[in-house]
Parts: C-alpha cells; structure tokens; sequence
C-alpha cells in the first residue's frame, strides 16, 4: 500500500511538473509572439500606438480652468494624447483614459483586462493604488510564498478563482440595475444624497420612487466610472419616463463641459415645477462653481422673494440659504454669507427625504466653516468644522477642511490624529499617503516608508494587484510604465512594485514642487484625493509623454506648452 502511495504521489508530482514545463513554454512563446506582431505592427506604421492609462480619479479627471470641478477634458490622458500629437505627427497616439472616478485596483485591472481584445495597447501606463483597502483578499497568490505563487500552476489555479469571483461582483459598465453595482460602492448612498436634491423623487408613489432612486444609482455610478454617455442615456430615461433626475442630469453634463445643455435641463425643470425651489438652487450652485456667484445670488434673491409659494418653507428656504451663502462667499461678500447662514435653524434635518439630501445640519456647520476659513478666522473655522465631523462623522470634506485648519495654524498633532481617523475609519492607501505628506511638512519625512510598509502589510491587494498588472502586461507583450503620484517619493511605490524586467517607472515627487498652489487641485468631491489642476495635469502629460517617445525611440520634433 505504502509503494502505490509513493508511486502515486510521485506520479502526480511527475505531472505537475509536466503541466508546469509546458504552461511555462507555451506563455513565453506566446508572449513573445505577441510582442513580435505589436513591434512589427508598429514598425510597419500599421494603425496606431494605443496607450491605456489606468488608475483612479486622479487619472480619469483634474480640475477645469476655472478651478471649480472636476472634468474629464483637462485629464493627464487627455492632455497626453494632444502632446504627443504636436510634439511627434509622424505616428498617430491614441490615449484612451481607464481612469474611474470610484473603485479599487483590483476594479481597474478587472476592466482593463475584460477590454484587452477590443483595446489591444500597445503601452500601459499605470497611476493606482490609493482606494485600495485590507478587505480585498484575494483567494490565493497574496498569502502564499513567493516560491509557491511564482509557480503557473498555482498562478492558473488562482486566475481561474478569480475568474469566479470576479463574475459574482465585478465591477461592469454596461450595469442595468442597482443590485449590479459592486458591493465596493455602497449602492452609491452617499452619491445620491450628494447630487440628487430632488425632494421630488421622496414625494413621488412607492413604485415610482423606487424606480428613480434605481435609476439614480445606476447613472451616478455610471459617472464615477466614466461612462458619461451611458450616464446620461440613463438618466435622460428617467426624466422622460417620470419626470424625475434633472439635477443629476445636470451634473453629468457639465463634467462633461456642456454647461449650457446643464442650464438648460434645469430650466426646463424650472418651467415644468415653478414651485420646486431645489431645481433653482442646483442651477445657482452651478452658477457659482462656473464663477458666476453675482447670477446666483441675483437668481436666489429672487426665488427668496416669492418663499409664500415654497411647499414646505422651513425646509425650502433652509436650503437655499445655504447655496446663498455659499455664493456671497465666492462673491467675496463675506457679511451677508455670514448672515445669511446664521438664519438657517439649528435642525438635524428633515429624515424622509434623507436619500436625496444631506444632514441640513451638517452642511450648516461645513458652510460655516469653509466661510471662515477663507475669512482667515482659523479658530471660529475649526469650531465649526469639528461641529460638522460630529454631526456626520468620517465625512471627507469636513475632515479635509479641518485638516486645513490644523495644518495653518501648526497644529501638526492634531491634524495627525485627524489623518489617523480618517486612516481608521477608510483603510485606504490614499490616507496613508496622506499622513505620509503631513510628516514630510512637519519634518519627519523618514517616518514615511515605515508608514507605507505598514499599509502595505495591510493591504496584501497592493502587491497582488501589481504582479497581476506586471503579468497582463508581459502575457500580452506590452509595455508597461508605472508612475507615482505627484508629492510623494518613488521609493514608496517600489514598497509593493518593485522594479522588473520590462517595467519603467516615472518619478513624480517633487513634479509639482515649483508652484504646488498651482498644481494641486483640492476639490470639495466625496472621498477625493489630491487632484490636479488643468495646469498640474499637463505637467503630468508632459512628463508621460517624454517617457512615451523614449520608449518607442521617436525623436520628438519640439518641445510645447500643453494646450488646455
């Protein structure tokens, strides 16, 4: 029994190991087959040099001219692709921007792979990481040796558990439903209480407003991943099938840079229901973000005027205090911001229209303190600021704007266990990332690769993600550039990607350092990073681009400014 064991295991041993020769020479030969046919494609001239450029919101968005949102046009990819037009026509760059609003890498990779057939790059250039989080645990290669996980074997027993897991939760952009959205995204609550300010939608029948509210879903999360089409698609649906979701309509189409067709959606639903004030105040809003506060003031003032018509006045007019006094504040009108928001009453709220509206509360105290904090009264500022994360606890924009506070007035332990709270509450690498800044301003910059060890001891996700990118890449024959993110040191990417064969890297630490104010772009955008301005986005390009042209060995013809 003993002998037909041993001979057992030895004969399994036998074919493993045979499985194992073989996927290894059958992978190098077809990732140098793939290799050939996309340096032939290119030497012949045929079709063109295709980027893809993965990562999160700092990928897919930066800031418009005006320094007032987040917009796809003034991206890095987008910039890059209109670079490298003017500085090399002899070959023809298409840069398709992979970057998604919300998701973690293992979302990102889950695309991009789904999309390799229809995409065929001939160069990835990855900016990601910092939405991942230690509950992304993947069925395998992240807890195993490096020995053991290196096998193919393995590697292809935990693809094809992957595989399985990514078909019950992946992330897909062509979702009809809001039981569709990955579980990641919290079936977009915050979204919707963010963007929707529709009370309308809570007043309509049961079946209507559940309907609405699904469709919502759908279109936000839509526009997270960057699918603004279909977003809109969805979203124009609903208004002419319930009447309902102009305002986030609205939003959609100005990320999209259509401010006009965005005033005109909520004209139209101004001109449909004269006596709901929310469509005015979501159009003033715009007004004042597009540096238009005078028309928003005017357009307020007005609608003040007529409150008798208001179907719930407390509520109605609470709301639109607060887009006033936001817009006298970017008037500069400081006096009347201030009191105007002090009349807001000192109320939690109003609960049965929660899904469609944030904590009046909340925002009453956020107001407050965002008005003293460019008022320069730091301390009034962080009384109402601390007030606001109280009232709605590990909201970013609050915490972020305390941060600001703390960080002005030097108040560098405090502002740590604010970060350490934020850090606590999300477990994202962003947050560490963040600490890590804190420490290199307040003079400890070698307490960062420690900080980043520890997430990324944390967060196995981190190196399992980029070994699956490094693979893709070399299975594919493409080329692959990883860069860090603007700020922060090289040295804390090579933590959980390490240099390897075929794999270039952008340092990007000190890309901003000559004018930071300029560059960075710090948005008031649920669970944001450090995004970049339209200025600080075409430094990337350019920077991205001297790789590219490197990598392809094409002499650049000029040097030029990034058209904005």
């Amino acid at each position: 029994m003993r002998r037909k064991l041993a001979a057992l295991a030895l004969g399994v041993v036998a074919t493993l190991l045979l499985v194992e020769l073989g996927i290894r020479l059958g992978y190098q030969g077809f990732v140098a087959a793939q290799t050939r046919a996309n340096v032939a494609a290119l030497a012949q001239g045929e079709g063109v040099v295709r980027i893809a450029c993965i990562g999160e919101s700092t990928t897919a968005v930066a800031g418009d001219p005006m320094g007032r949102r987040l917009v796809t046009w003034t991206s890095y990819p987008a910039q890059l692709e209109r670079i490298l037009a003017q500085r090399q026509p002899e070959l023809r760059f298409e840069v398709l921007n992979l970057g998604s609003m919300s998701g973690t890498t293992s979302v990102t990779l889950e695309r991009l792979e789904a999309s390799m057939v229809e995409l065929q790059p001939n160069l990835i250039v990855a900016m990601m990481g910092i939405k991942d989080t230690p509950d992304e645990r993947l069925p395998g290669l992240a807890s195993l040796p490096g020995w053991l996980a290196s096998l193919r074997t393995v590697q292809l027993a935990a693809w094809l558990a992957e595989e399985l897991r990514l078909r019950r939760g992946q992330s897909r952009p062509e979702v009809s439903s809001a039981q569709e959205i990955p579980a990641s995204m919290n079936g977009m609550e915050r979204e919707l209480r963010a963007y929707v300010q529709e009370p309308r939608v809570m007043d309509a029948p049961a079946a209507v407003r559940d309907a609405a509210l699904d469709r919502l879903a759908v279109g936000l999360y839509l526009w997270y991943i960057g699918r603004l089409d279909r977003a809109e698609g969805v979203l124009r649906e609903l208004t002419q099938e319930h009447d309902l979701g102009y305002s986030v309509l609205a939003r959609v189409l100005v990320s999209a840079g259509r401010y006009s067709e965005a005033r005109e959606v909520l004209e139209q639903a101004i001109a449909l229901h004269p006596d709901e004030v929310f469509y005015t105040i979501v159009l003033a809003d715009l007004l004042t973000e597009d540096g238009y506060p005078d028309r928003a003031v005017q357009l307020l003032e007005a609608l003040d005027a007529q409150r008798d018509r208001f179907a719930q006045p407390e509520r109605d007019r609470s709301y639109l205090l607060l887009g006033l006094g936001d817009a006298y504040r970017v008037q500069g009108d400081f006096v009347q911001a201030e009191r105007a928001l002090a009349a807001i009453p000192d109320l939690e709220g109003f609960p049965e229209y929660r899904p469609v509206l944030w904590s009046l509360g909340f925002l009453r105290e956020l107001a407050l303190g965002q008005l003293y904090l460019d008022m320069g009264e730091l301390a009034l500022a962080e009384e109402h600021l601390e007030a606001a994360v109280q009232r709605s606890p590990k909201r970013h924009v609050s915490m972020f704007l305390l941060g600001q506070v703390y960080a002005r007035t030097g108040q560098h332990e405090k502002e740590e266990a604010l970060r350490r709270e934020i850090l606590d509450g999300t477990e994202r690498l962003a947050e560490y990332y963040e600490l890590a800044k804190l420490f290199r301003r307040a003079g400890y910059p070698d307490r960062a690769p420690e900080l980043v060890a520890e997430a990324v001891e944390r967060i196995p996700s981190l190196q399992r993600n980029t070994r699956q990118l490094y693979a893709l890449a070399q299975r594919n024959g493409i080329q692959l550039v990883v860069m860090q993110y603007p700020g922060f040191a090289l040295e804390l990417v090579h933590a959980y990607a390490p240099p390897a064969p075929g794999v270039r890297f952008i340092d990007n630490e000190h890309l901003f350092d000559p004018d930071p104010d300029r560059y960075f772009f710090s948005p008031r955008f649920p669970n944001s990073f450090t995004h970049y301005t339209d200025e600080g986005a075409g430094l990337l390009a350019e920077r991205v681009a001297d790789t590219v042209l490197e990598i392809f060995a094409v002499e650049p013809i000029e040097h030029v400014e990034p058209a904005h």
